[in-house]
């Protein structure tokens, strides 16, 4: 394995810039009770596909009581689901703007497809109705859409949809660019994207994080480095590595340090004392250029004013092998 990688995520996780606040909506975690009382609702369509249901572009604001308590029920009684969804949401095509009775704008993206599944935030829900769910024989999500009927008098559609869609889409963009201003990069998966999006701590300052993280970037949990690094990362690195999240059926955190601290403790080079002090700063990375996955665990000392690090590890995610391993007497003391 070639060292640059070391040089490459030292450089990502070693920023130390404060950030701002992002434009996004709804910091606070996502319910769907929160939609079971809806005043109206308003559907941003831009689907240029002919002879397909909901197809052309328009927007379309509900205000029919009847048909604004059908909607609430169903996104109200929305399941989250453990995993993605491949309906079609990186194609920004449907919004919905939902306000509650309480005085609340809600944006979520309804599946412009078939799928009974709403995107918020980064997170996934099925709507599938109760009584439906789990059987053969089940509607699609024209239980939604075909409540924006446009022949319903109170149904409001605007006669300028176009322009009024690509305001909102930009909204969307610059939302997403404040989490981070590679948004939507192919180097960086759907789920990692989907991480950034849901995290509580997207939009929280760098001294918030170190208030709630510790003080060392080093040592913080891999998840809330990928979010700060890729906030700050402005391109893609030469070399094509960035950090990343593993899936759930690849090696764990947990893991990738157990077989790390294995190295580190046959190491005759380090003494006992100093090994008990040493903290793991790991490291998750996708380089593009071998489309590799590799956990890098660098043990450093906490006492040492530039956090030095005395062992170092690299293990290849698919092969579960250690593919690197250096002591103080190996060049990287």
């Amino acid at each position: 394995m070639n060292r640059r990688l070391t040089s490459v995520i030292l450089t990502i996780i070693l920023l130390a810039i404060p950030c701002v606040h992002a434009l996004g909506q709804q910091d606070m975690p996502f319910d769907p009770a929160q939609l079971a009382d809806l005043s109206q609702a308003t559907l941003y369509m831009n689907l240029p596909v002919p002879d397909l249901p909901n197809s052309g572009t328009f927007v379309r604001t509900l205000t029919n009581p009847e048909k604004l308590a059908k909607l609430a029920k169903l996104l109200s009684e929305a399941e989250k689901m453990d995993h993605g969804s491949g309906c079609g949401f990186e194609k920004d095509i449907a919004f919905l703007v939902l306000r509650t009775k309480d005085g609340q704008d809600i944006r979520l993206s309804p599946a412009p497809d078939s799928c009974t599944v709403y995107q918020i935030n980064g997170a996934y829900y099925y709507f599938m109705p109760k009584a439906y769910r789990g059987k053969p024989e089940h509607p699609d999500n024209r239980i939604l859409y075909d409540l924006f009927d446009p022949k319903d008098p109170q149904v409001t559609e605007s006669s300028d949809a176009a322009a009024e869609f690509a305001r909102l889409l930009e909204t969307v963009k610059a939302e997403r660019l404040a989490l981070s201003p590679i948004w939507g990069h192919p180097i960086i998966n759907a789920d990692v994207w989907d991480y950034v999006a849901s995290s509580p701590h997207r939009h929280q300052t760098y001294e918030q994080l170190q208030a709630a993280f510790g003080t060392h970037m080093a040592f913080w949990p891999i998840e809330i480095k990928l979010l700060y690094a890729l906030r700050k990362m402005n391109d893609v690195p030469a070399d094509g590595t960035v950090p990343s999240l593993p899936y759930f059926r690849d090696m764990q955190a947990d893991a990738a340090l157990a077989m790390a601290q294995k190295e580190l403790d046959a190491c005759a080079d380090i003494p006992k004392e100093v090994k008990a002090r040493l903290k793991p700063d790991m490291n998750f990375t996708y380089t593009e250029r071998d489309m590799t996955y590799t956990w890098h665990i660098m043990f450093r000392d906490p006492e040492d004013p530039s956090l030095a690090v005395l062992y170092s590890v690299m293990i290849d995610q698919e092969t579960r092998q250690i593919t690197e391993s250096i002591g103080p007497n190996d060049g990287n003391g």
